[in-house]
Order: structure tokens, then sequence, then C-alpha cells
């Protein structure tokens, strides 16, 4: 079964999307023990890291529509600050503005500005069955817990069952009793020295790498545009609909229902399960 992990020979860590995948290839080195795997086998123990679905789901939705206003007809080349990867990310105007500033309004005739509300707009349009299709896909498959987990059929629940899985919540990654507890289980892990910073082989720093949390303007613009649009002050005569903002669509409303469904899995495994690492 295909399975993407990292880790030792005896004892892994699940990758996904949305879920630190960046920050855990970082610590794939030649100078430790740490390799990739790309198969699941049932005498390794794995790590599964978790967050709340909707969470999942919402960085997921970010990554995706953020895409939609790349590649503008102004690119910008400005890098922001992300340590692990610190090559530019900005590739429009539009989107460098929706991140890193608070927009009054989106009432504006600068075309650069317009160009990225059409985007948006287009985005959410209803237009008959499936309009909201890209809500299901790519990184908003909030049920995919694991890289290569190509097969839905293998759910959390199932992950759950199998004896060798453990589970860790997302934001305990770096934390450093997580690295003790990986050592206690596995010496291996006490060859591990650091993680590559930047993409630099020669740059490596100790423990397990921090997330990257980059705190923008993403939704309270994305707040900002809904409001307007309500009031009828932007996109006039367009019916939209948001999984983040009150709908009757039902194709939506199908896809919060789901959401819900696997909280319920998530909470039962941080209730229940005895290999749900607390630390």
């Amino acid at each position: 079964m295909r399975f993407h992990s990292i880790g030792t020979d005896n004892l892994r860590i699940g990758v996904s999307t949305k879920m630190a995948s960046g920050a855990l290839d970082s610590m794939v080195h030649t100078a430790h023990l740490i390799r990739r795997y790309h198969t699941y086998e049932d005498n390794i123990k794995y790590v599964v890291l978790i967050r709340d679905a909707m969470d999942k789901y919402k960085a997921g939705y970010k990554q995706d529509l953020l895409e939609k206003v790349d590649n503008d007809p102004w690119p910008d080349s400005e890098s922001g600050y992300y340590p692990l990867d610190p090559k530019p990310i900005f590739k429009s105007f539009f989107h460098r503005i929706f991140v890193t500033t608070k927009v009054e309004s989106f009432e504006s005739n600068n075309e650069k500005i317009r160009w990225g509300i059409d985007q948006i707009v287009n985005a959410h349009e209803f237009r008959g069955d499936s309009s909201y299709r890209w809500l299901k896909e790519e990184h908003m498959l909030f049920k995919i817990w694991n890289q290569w987990q190509n097969d839905v059929s293998w759910t959390l629940m199932n992950l759950g069952e199998l004896k060798n899985i453990y589970f860790l919540e997302l934001k305990d990654l770096s934390n450093p009793k997580f690295l003790e507890w990986l050592q206690e289980k596995d010496e291996k892990w006490k060859e591990y020295r650091g993680y590559r910073v930047g993409g630099n082989p020669l740059s490596i720093r100790s423990g397990i790498p921090q997330i990257n949390k980059t705190d923008n303007y993403f939704w309270t613009n994305m707040d900002l545009f809904w409001k307007e649009y309500t009031e009828g002050k932007i996109a006039k005569g367009v019916l939209l609909n948001s999984p983040f903002y009150p709908t009757e669509n039902t194709e939506i409303k199908d896809i919060l229902k789901d959401i819900e469904l696997e909280q319920e899995i998530i909470d039962n495994i941080r209730e229940n399960n005895e290999r749900y690492i607390r630390l």
C-alpha cells in the first residue's frame, strides 16, 4: 500500500498536504538516518498527524483560492518570510495585496484590484450543478491523511483500528517532548541531527522544525469581500456561495456535513484511541 512517510526503518511520521509536509520533508538529510519511505508496512510504527477537519479544509481552500489569483499581468517578485522555503511566493499583484494588506474596500476602479476580484467572483459564482467541484478537490480533500492516500476507502477510522498507527496533533509536531517520544520508541531517532533551512543542505537547525504560521490578512479580507457582496456593493446581480458564509447551496452544505462527520472521527481518536499521543 502506498504511504508517504519520513523517519527510520522502525518508526516513521506520515506526510500529508496541509499537515506540515514542507517541514517534514526538510528533516530528510544524508547527515542522519531520517529517510523518505513510500509504502506502508505492517511491522513499522507510524505517527499520523491530525488536526480539526475544518482547519485542514480552510488551509486547503486558502491555498487553492490564492492559486486562482496568481499569474496576473502584473507579477510581483517579493518573497515574503518563509524560513524553510524562502523562494518568491507572490506571482501576482493581487495575491500580495490580499495576504499582506488590510483592504479598506473592494469597491475599486483599479484594474489590478478588479482583476483579482473577478477571479474570486468566478470561483464562487453559481453556474448550475457542480459549480463548486473545485471545493472538493486538490488541497481541500479533508478526508486524506496521507499524501499518497489516493483510495479514500482507507479512512481515518480504518487507520485508527491499526495497532501500529499512533496519532499526534499537528500543533505538537515541533514540541521537544515529541522528539523525546520518538527517541524512546526507537533509539535510531537519537541520531537525528536536525532539519535543512531554505533548501540549503549545509544549513541545519536542531529539533523538529516549527510549522510555518503565516500571519496575514487573508481571512480578514475574505470577510470584507463577503460583507460588501451581501451589501450589494460588489458582484452585483451575481449569485455567489462559499463554505464559510451563510449559504443555501446544496452542494456546499453536503461538504460541510461531511466535514462534521470527519470531525466526529477525529474527536473519537482524541478521546478514545489508546495510541493518541498526549505530550
